[in-house]
């Protein structure tokens, strides 16, 4: 059984992003915890009919990775925290996609790794070493330069 907050599941091209993510939180006085990794197809279906994820989730791919804040959970916005702000600056700032900009649903606590233009790519890539690869080669800029 793996865990939902497992960086190791993600793309090994990825997770060096979202560490850094991380570690910029926590030089800003944050503390974000994984709290969605990699998703079963079966899961992302789950969500998708609850109305809280889409069925072709990035996550099934490993190139998406939801965070929380470690002392507000889900309810910064009622305790005035600005988590979700602070995590959205950082998550562009190493050249990733936040969430918090998508058109078709607000998601603040996402990231990943591919542009919305490059999802239909990234779903046709069924080998995992190729798919990263690609990430690495094509989405991702290198973190010395975020």
């Amino acid at each position: 059984m793996y865990k939902a907050d497992d960086l190791d599941l993600l793309l090994p091209s990825f997770k060096p992003y979202v560490l850094a993510v991380e570690a910029a939180l926590v030089a800003r006085g944050f503390q974000a915890i994984p709290f969605d990794t990699w998703r079963s197809p079966k899961e992302a279906a789950k969500y998708a009919a609850l109305k809280v994820g889409q069925a072709n989730s990035m996550h099934i791919y490993k190139v998406a990775c939801d965070h929380i804040c470690a002392l507000h959970g889900w309810e910064c916005k009622k305790n005035k925290c600005e988590f979700f702000q602070a995590y959205g600056q950082e998550v562009e700032r190493v050249g990733m996609i936040w969430g918090g900009r998508f058109k078709s649903r607000f998601d603040a606590p996402h990231m990943q790794a591919c542009t919305i233009a490059d999802q239909d790519r990234v779903r046709t890539i069924a080998d995992e070493v190729a798919r990263d690869a690609f990430i690495r080669a094509r989405l991702c800029k290198p973190l010395h330069a975020a």
